[in-house]
């Protein structure tokens, strides 16, 4: 059997990590985690990925620059080019809980990627 094209597409998690509760140390489900600061190279692929969406007249747009957290409260960033991010996670409910972080991505000697853990608290 011939292996499809679908079967060599590989992601890799860059950036990734947990945010949990300030107070209570618990995991934050649903939480929103934005890239708030990026390298030149990552603002031009969010805007081709805007443009490629408005251009298809799809009303569901994958913002690559932020994501969800899971039930157990971790989230990720996958494909990332090289550089400094800082991360901004906010919280559900009636009082505003924000964490930040910082992230910087490199490569190894062997020019893999080399995950960033970053873990978030959320704050009042």
């Amino acid at each position: 059997m011939t292996e499809r094209w679908w079967g060599q597409v590989r992601h890799r998690v860059v950036i990734g990590g947990r945010v949990v509760d300030g107070k209570t140390k618990r995991p934050v489900s649903g939480a929103l985690v934005a890239l708030t600061t990026v390298p030149e190279t990552f603002k031009a692929r969010c805007a081709a990925s805007v443009a490629a969406v408005s251009q298809s007249g799809s009303r569901v747009a994958t913002r690559l620059d932020q994501t969800r957290t899971s039930a157990a409260g971790y989230y990720y960033f996958l494909d990332l080019p090289e550089g400094q991010y800082d991360l901004k996670a906010t919280g559900l409910g009636r009082t505003p809980t924000v964490g930040t972080g910082k992230a910087k991505v490199s490569l190894d000697r062997g020019g893999t990627v080399v995950m960033a853990t970053v873990d978030l608290v959320l704050k009042n």
